[in-house]
C-alpha cells in the first residue's frame, strides 16, 4: 500500500492524501480536517472517497472489503492521534 500526500494546509487544518494498493480496485482519497472548538476540544472530519469500480471484482471489493479496510485504517489513525495527544508532539 502506498499513501501520497496531495495537499496540506496547516492554516486550514487540512490534509488530503491518496492511497493506492494492488488490493484496492481504485485509488482512495482521504481528506482530514480538524477545527478547534471551545474548552480545548477539537472536531475531526474524515472523508474517504474513491471512484466507482468498473469491474465486477472491483464492485465486490467495494461493497464487502473496502468498508472494513477504511474502518480499520481510521481506528488505527485515531489511536495514533490519541497516543500523540498523551505524550505530546516533539519540539
Amino acid at each position: 500500500m502506498k499513501m501520497t500526500i496531495e495537499e496540506i494546509s496547516e492554516s486550514d487544518f487540512f490534509l488530503r492524501s491518496v492511497v493506492e494498493s494492488s488490493a484496492l480496485p481504485t485509488p482512495v482519497h482521504q481528506v482530514w480536517q480538524h477545527r478547534p472548538l471551545a474548552d480545548e476540544r477539537v472536531r475531526f472530519e474524515v472523508v474517504f472517497e474513491s471512484e466507482d469500480p468498473t469491474t465486477f471484482f472491483g464492485k465486490v471489493i467495494d461493497m464487502t472489503i473496502l468498508p472494513g479496510l477504511w474502518r480499520r485504517d481510521l481506528i488505527h489513525s485515531l489511536d495514533s492521534l490519541d497516543e500523540l495527544a498523551k505524550v505530546g508532539l516533539p519540539e
